[in-house]
């Protein structure tokens, strides 16, 4: 499944910032579920049933064998 996400043009001190890219991602949020981890742009639990724990953070914690793949396009046209 792919998401097609609009960046704001204007960081916030919650925001990620991606320092080799020069990019500012949306808050990020770690769902840590009982056999194992999610990374979310929004703050909702319900989706994660076995949930136990939600929290904001800054980064992908290391061995959490998780990665965030970034494509850039001109417009969500070319996106899509």
């Amino acid at each position: 499944m792919t998401n097609v996400i609009t960046f704001p043009n204007a960081a916030s001190s919650a925001d990620v910032i991606c320092t080799p890219l020069s990019i500012t991602f949306p808050r990020i949020y770690r769902a840590a579920l009982r056999d194992r981890v999610h990374y979310t742009l929004s703050p909702d639990r319900s989706p994660y049933p076995d949930l136990v724990e939600m929290k904001q953070v800054h980064s992908i914690v290391a061995g959490d064998r998780c990665s965030v793949v970034v494509r850039r396009h001109q417009s969500i046209e070319m996106a899509l």
